[in-house]
């Protein structure tokens, strides 16, 4: 779409210093236009997350027997390894779950 403009412009104006000088005012027009949509982009970013809104995928609930594993693995009797195959996930995965259950906890306790 711009390289159209551009050639229509080269058409009508036939000094090639002027071309030039309107190409470069409208690649900093873009630019502009660029950065003020960034930044207008980035303010209703931040105003949705001071309303509460949550970005990207929910969560999915936890498994419903990961407390009883849970506990288990923190009693040691199973590994990080075994927990997460119980749990059909990764072991990453099953420390999230951990990190995640923790923050739960440690709300309901305040």
């Amino acid at each position: 779409m711009l390289a159209e403009k551009l050639k229509q412009i080269e058409v009508i104006i036939d000094d090639k210093e002027k071309y030039d000088q309107v190409v470069i005012l409208i690649q900093e027009m873009e630019e502009v236009e660029r950065d003020y949509r960034a930044k207008r982009q980035a303010d209703g970013i931040a105003a949705a997350r001071e309303r509460g809104v949550k970005f990207g995928r929910p969560q999915k609930p936890l498994p419903r027997n990961f407390k009883k594993i849970y506990e288990c693995y923190q009693k040691d009797i199973i590994t990080v390894a075994e927990a997460a195959t119980c749990l059909q996930t990764s072991p990453v995965s099953f420390k999230r779950m951990i990190e995640r259950y923790e923050q739960i906890l440690k709300q309901k306790s305040n």
